[in-house]
């Protein structure tokens, strides 16, 4: 389940969203659309797996230097890589349809782009409380992203709030002065002080690490800011199902699109056939997919990959 937090980044609804469209195999074909079901891979098994190990680095060192958590990409660390804790699984879209470092990079021996209804997408996405959000490229618009949406403060007023150290300086080396100084009460009350704001700095804390390993998802290089990536986010503490990855099992989540997966079918899919030998007999045999009101087309990109 998604934390009691505000994600203002993250939207419900595909409403305000532009057409997006998902790259992938015959098999994801077949499996999202007689199967009825988005696949949504845990966030350490995507293509790129250092991607998260990146964007949970970056995040840890801009909350080290500018607000003085030394221990973020620890925690991050940990809590993102247990497997039956709340766990992080990503769906990805782009704004671009027939991209060609798209076809390259998800498609490598053939395969398609699809695009699904959007009030379908809303509709699951509300059902199964999943959200959608855009990734972020630029890094100065991802480190005001950790400053207004992740830790929610600015570093100064953390710093102010959170500051933990002596409960005062000596007052000096009068009589008078010592004799204060040996008064337990008032050191009591400023040692009670102390502990109250280092309980306050660690549950917030933990609250900037829970929403840092849930918006990191978002954080991509600036080098493929071409693919305009979207990315629909579960947060569930289920255990996921397993598929064959291409050199080891990968955790991912069934979601169903439609709510019931024997009456209800998918509609308004379009579907680009990606570069290949035979495109037309393959967007023949799409023809047959049990889609209401298809598009089914074939990809412009000159592009030999066979």
């Amino acid at each position: 389940m998604w934390p009691n937090f505000s994600f203002p980044l993250f939207f419900d609804s595909t409403q305000e969203v532009p057409p997006l469209y998902h790259y992938t195999s015959q098999a994801g074909l077949l499996g999202m659309v007689q199967g009825k079901h988005l696949w949504l891979t845990h966030i350490h098994y995507m293509n790129d797996s250092s991607e998260y190990d990146d964007a949970i680095e970056f995040i840890s060192k801009v909350l080290k230097e500018d607000y003085g958590i030394e221990d973020a990409e620890h925690q991050l660390t940990y809590e993102t890589q247990e497997l039956d804790k709340g766990n992080v699984y990503s769906f990805s879209l782009s704004e671009e349809e027939d991209l060609l470092s798209q076809w390259r990079g998800y498609t490598p021996n053939g395969g398609y782009c699809l695009s699904f209804d959007s009030a379908q997408l809303t509709q699951m996405m509300q059902s199964q409380g999943l959200r959608i959000g855009k990734c972020l490229y630029d890094e100065k618009e991802k480190r005001d992203v950790i400053h207004k949406h992740i830790a929610g403060i600015p570093p100064e007023q953390y710093k102010s709030s959170y500051h933990i150290g002596p409960s005062r300086e000596p007052r000096g080396d009068t009589p008078e002065e010592k004799a204060l100084d040996a008064i337990n009460i008032e050191r009591e009350v400023e040692l009670s002080s102390q502990h109250k704001r280092e309980r306050d700095k660690y549950d917030y804390n933990m609250e900037i690490f829970e929403r840092a390993r849930i918006y990191a998802p978002l954080f991509k290089h600036e080098k493929f800011s071409e693919e305009k990536e979207w990315r629909i986010i579960a947060v569930k503490r289920e255990l996921p199902e397993l598929r064959e990855g291409k050199s080891f099992l990968v955790p991912y989540l069934k979601i169903p699109i439609v709510e019931d997966l024997k009456k209800d079918a998918l509609h308004k899919v379009k579907i680009i056939v990606g570069p290949g030998p035979h495109m037309e007999l393959a967007r023949r045999a799409c023809e047959l997919l049990d889609i209401l009101s298809k598009d089914i087309t074939i990809s412009k990109i000159p592009f030999r990959n066979w």
